[in-house]
């Protein structure tokens, strides 16, 4: 397809998505739910033809004008996409009360999901612009939801294993600490929605980009799990014996 077939078929996408972002946050709030997953479809769709002018037209004044586009709509996307991710982990955690299955639906539907993705744009010989979208925030995306998932399970588990205690005092023990790891998972949307809304678009090169994205996972994973060493005080000495006592009294008998 060369460049003027390229813009004639996909500028209504883009048109559209400019338009629909033109008014901010505000604009996009009183949207339905089905109209914003298509808007950050357009988006994502927008970001990977910005991705392949860069490094197959490679003309200015497109790059230019996608830029413009991409740069507008994260910055009204960036904070659905942050609720949209808390919102989904959270079902995800709470649907673990249903004896662990329904976190378990919520990690393979988006398994399902990035699969399905992943072999479209890989049957179009396009794998090489998914995943510099994909991977940079969705690595922490998917940990975080991976780590909500697991808190449902131990609920769930809870339930289904109480052990010597009832399965109310077994739930509300267990749901004392996955309520601490849901508090920990959402600070890492937040982190994934400004990676996804300006690092992703801003044109940082490939490998640069996704190694950001293993580090902040890593650095993410490390402050979860590896736990911070304490030093330890020695004990404290006796204090000293004064001259002719004796903490042990001779038996006089003997």
């Amino acid at each position: 397809m060369d460049i003027d077939s390229f813009i004639e078929h996909y500028r209504p996408e883009w048109d559209r998505l400019e338009q629909a972002c033109a008014r901010g946050g505000r604009g996009l709030a009183k949207r339905t739910g089905p109209e914003i997953d298509e808007l950050v479809r357009l988006y994502l769709r927008a970001s990977a033809h910005l991705a392949e002018v860069r490094t197959r037209y490679r003309d200015p004044r497109l790059e230019a004008y996608l830029n413009r586009v991409v740069g507008v709509a994260p910055a009204s996307l960036s904070t659905f996409i942050f609720i949209n991710n808390v919102r989904v982990a959270l079902l995800s955690f709470v649907a673990g009360l249903a004896l662990g299955v329904g976190s378990i639906y919520f990690v393979a539907q988006n398994g399902l999901l990035l699969g399905t993705l992943a072999g479209a744009y890989q049957a179009a010989g396009k794998a090489g612009i998914f995943w510099p979208l994909i991977l940079p925030h969705g690595l922490l995306e998917l940990t975080a939801i991976c780590i909500a998932s697991g808190a449902g399970l131990r609920m769930g588990w809870s339930l289904i294993e109480p052990g010597d205690r009832t399965r109310g005092q077994s739930l509300v023990a267990e749901a004392r600490d996955a309520v601490f790891v849901m508090v920990g998972v959402v600070p890492a949307f937040g982190v994934a929605a400004l990676i996804e809304g300006f690092i992703t678009p801003s044109g940082i090169n490939h490998v640069l980009s996704i190694t950001l994205g293993v580090v902040v996972v890593a650095a993410y994973v490390v402050v979860l799990f590896v736990p911070l060493r304490r030093p330890t005080k020695p004990a404290p000495a006796l204090p000293p014996l004064e001259e002719g006592s004796s903490i042990l009294k001779e038996n006089p008998g003997t």
